[in-house]
């Protein structure tokens, strides 16, 4: 599995209100036979012997998971001697009688590097809730640092880790690698996972904003930087100069980053308008990256670029083009599954996107819209919901989709679809019987 939000295990596991429990009829029908309960408003919090019980306003925050079903979160309590500077912890385990607290806002902060300094703001919690980790359990976890002379400029930063072995990965305020005299200026008291990953070992992938040294205006002040503590590297920065002599506009437009169990890391861009050998134009100015660790960085894909079918090229009439990908869409063989528009003046107006898989080797079209859906006579695929797409490491896929035929109604037009390239299966179809729920049926997916 790569690495994203870990939001899937080998089993369906569900903890009321943090929000990986399934919405749809098909997570509903699994529940009875395969959700556990992890933990709920009103139990009592595991380690704390004063009373305290979960609850309070946005008592859990979303979890994330490891591949062994283990769920790690941010959640709430209230009672004991509970404060809004220490009320809420992160926590770790697949039950409650295992669960165990991680780190609890107003603790000290746990790597002892900076000495009187705790978890906390002025005001509240200094554990972030938007957390990640890895697929063996290693954390990556935003912090807010009160005391200790920590002043405005340096009071948050990136730990990553395991309970009892955390260490500061970036702080900051300190100095941004691969810069001249720059500094790391963003916060990370709550970062965005979309800007965030880690992998077993603690290898981090993390974006930042930069301030002083060589930083001109807005025109190189955002970058993302790979590594580990006490190594880490810059990755790309925007104003970089591409193999084309295009320059970086921005280094995550469409918010695609993903790191895999090999470091690698994929992640879009956009190019200047005007710049480069060819000059950019708005109708090929996206494009998505590869880093591969001892090589660097590679272009996979480009709008308006060539695509195996002649007289077609990625991109749309509107020149809106940009790469649509979903959380877990990057395996460990460096390879990427993407929805992508396409245009050319061979198109019929019904075959018009498609999900490609790409990687370094090439690309390979794996269902195009106009093609028959598989399991439904006479249908055939109409629009691919790239939030939905997953891809892992053998290769499969799986994807939802709207379909399209003479007999078809707004009571069974979408489905959900499953294996490898014309090997296709459909797993279920709105309006079907959903197995275990005496009779319900599935709704639009």
């Amino acid at each position: 599995m790569t690495d994203s939000n870990r939001l899937f295990s080998p089993w369906l596991t569900v903890l009321p209100l943090i929000g990986i429990g399934a919405t749809s009829a098909l997570g509903q029908s699994l529940l009875p036979f395969n959700g556990r309960s992890i933990v709920s408003t009103g139990d009592a919090v595991p380690g704390l012997l004063l009373g305290e019980v979960f609850g309070g306003t946005s008592t859990f925050d979303n979890a994330v998971i490891t591949d062994d079903g283990r769920i790690f979160f941010r959640g709430r309590f209230t009672g004991g001697v509970t404060t809004p500077l220490n009320d809420r912890a992160l926590f770790f385990g697949d039950s409650l009688g295992n669960l165990s607290i991680v780190l609890r806002s107003g603790d000290p902060e746990p790597t002892g590097t900076i000495p009187g300094a705790t978890l906390n703001t002025a005001t509240g919690s200094g554990v972030a809730g938007s957390i990640r980790i890895s697929a063996g359990g290693t954390m990556l976890i935003g912090v807010a640092l009160s005391g200790g002379g920590v002043v405005s400029t340096n009071d948050t930063g990136l730990l990553v880790g395991t309970p009892g072995n955390f260490a500061f990965v970036i702080r900051e305020g300190d100095p941004a690698p691969g810069t001249v005299g720059a500094t790391i200026s963003s916060s990370f008291s709550s970062p965005s996972q979309q800007n965030t990953a880690v992998i077993d070992g603690g290898y981090v992938l993390f974006q930042s904003n930069l301030t002083g040294g060589d930083v001109v205006g807005t025109t190189n002040n955002t970058a993302w930087f790979v590594g580990t503590p006490g190594g880490v590297s810059l990755m790309i920065r925007k104003g970089s100069i591409a193999a084309g002599g295009e320059v970086i506009a921005n280094v995550s437009p469409a918010f695609v980053s993903q790191m895999n169990e090999a470091a690698e890391v994929m992640f879009d861009v956009s190019y200047v308008v005007g710049s480069g050998t060819n000059p950019v134009t708005t109708a090929n100015d996206r494009a998505l990256w590869i880093n591969i660790p001892g090589t660097g960085n590679q272009e996979l894909i480009r709008e308006g670029g060539a695509t195996p079918f002649p007289g077609v090229f990625y991109g749309n009439a509107g020149g809106t083009w940009t790469v649509n990908t979903a959380s877990t869409t990057f395996n460990a063989s460096g390879e990427a599954l993407l929805r992508v528009d396409l245009t050319g003046a061979v198109l019929a107006g019904v075959d018009d996107s498609a999900i490609v898989k790409v990687s370094t080797a090439g690309h390979q079209f794996l269902v195009r819209r106009g093609d028959g859906a598989p399991g439904i006579v006479g249908g055939s695929f109409q629009v691919f919901n790239n939030t939905s797409m997953q891809l892992n490491d053998a290769g499969q896929i799986a994807f939802q989709a709207s379909l399209d035929s003479p007999t078809i109604t707004t009571g069974d037009d979408t489905g959900l679809f499953f294996g490898t390239p014309g090997n296709l299966q459909l797993v279920a179809r709105e309006g079907d019987v959903a197995p275990g729920t005496g009779g319900g049926i599935f709704g639009a997916f």
